[in-house]
This record gives C-alpha cells, structure tokens and sequence, in this order.
C-alpha cells in the first residue's frame, strides 16, 4: 500500500538506494497513483537517483466497463505526468479473472476469456501509443514444466505470440522455468529485422 511505501522509504539510505532500480505498485488506480509517485520522487530528490516505479494495472475500477474509460484517463493523466520514473507497466490478468470467477486452464490463454481480453484491449490502447516512452507487459502465465514439449510451455508460447500480435512488451514469469520461453519469444526474427530495415529506409510514401 501507500502507507507502507511510505513508511519504508524513510527506512533507506544512500547505500540502500544504490542498489535498487525502482518499486512495483500494486493495485495502481487514480486514488493511489499520485501518492505513490510523490513518495518516489521524493526519493529521487533525497538522493539524487533515478529510481523508477512499475504501476501494476489490476483495479476492479478498470476491469469494470462502466468505469474504465475514465479510470483509464485518470491513470494516463497521472503517468504522463511522472512518465520520466516509468520504464513498465503491468497488468493483472489474474486479478481480473478473479472477479468474474474466472481461472484459465492449461489449454486456454487469456485471451480466450473474453471479458479479461475487453479490458487489456483498452489497455493497450491507453498505454502503447507513440507518445507513451514505456511498454506495458503481458499478464503472467499462470503453469509452468520444465519440459519443452509440455502442455504448460506450448500454451505459454501460445499466449506469448498473441501477447506480442497485440502490443505487449515482455511477461511477468511465476518460474524460473518460464523464463528462456519468455526471453527466445522476444528475440526478432531476422525477416522481421530486414522488413523494418527496408521500411526505414524507404524514401517512398506508399506501398512497396
């Protein structure tokens, strides 16, 4: 919570803050944001560092239709204005299924429950525009197995490829087991490499 960021930010010191890169904020809403990126910055000025802060999108507020357009613009509002202490931004797909009684089985990615897949479609489409400088993550994959032909690691891949079709930028893992998945999923394929070569470089306004 807020109180207890608080509370534990007047705990560190210098040597303390050297060796952190920043904090997640849990359950990150349009009531909690700013006091948590006012205790960081406080922080940041105390000891002259770059510590960031990584919003963890998860509120019932947003999952909620009724609400989330403009819980979605007041969260916006409140990042653009600390955007500089922001590298990433999570979102909860757990949490959210847990609100409608939802669980997602081993065959089944997140996109598959459609009222989760309404609202991290909104999500992105707040938080992945041109002039956002941060990526937002994909919600964790909750199964894991060591075995690279195992149901969990063909679904996690599954959900990995829709995540990246859809504008997410890396994966929250729950094992050390999902991480080389993670990682191998991220690494651009060189077609795709020489497409935005050419595309970068082209001097013509339509289609090649």
């Amino acid at each position: 919570t807020v109180s207890q960021f608080g509370i534990f930010a007047e705990k560190l010191t210098k040597d303390h803050v050297k060796m952190l890169t920043g904090f997640t904020f849990p359950k990150f809403n349009s009531i909690n944001g700013e006091s948590y990126f006012t205790i960081l910055k406080l922080l940041n000025d105390k000891y002259s560092e770059n510590l960031f802060g990584m919003p963890i999108i998860e509120d019932r507020a947003v999952i909620y239709k009724e609400s989330r357009f403009d819980e979605l613009l007041r969260i916006q509002q409140i990042l653009l204005k600390y955007d500089n202490m922001v590298l990433n931004i999570r979102v909860g797909g757990t949490d959210f299924s847990s609100l409608y009684g939802l669980r997602r089985d081993v065959n089944t990615t997140i996109y598959d429950l459609k009222v989760v897949a309404d609202c991290l479609k909104d999500i992105l489409n707040f938080f992945t525009r041109h002039e956002c400088q941060y990526v937002v993550s994909g919600p964790v994959w909750e199964y894991y197995s060591w075995g690279e032909e195992s149901k969990e690691v063909k679904s996690l891949k599954k959900e990995l490829q829709l995540d990246i079709q859809n504008g997410f930028h890396g994966k929250t893992v729950i094992h050390p087991s999902q991480i080389d998945v993670v990682n191998r999923a991220y690494i651009v394929k060189y077609e795709d490499y020489l497409d935005a070569v050419k595309i970068l470089e082209s001097r013509d306004t339509g289609v090649f």
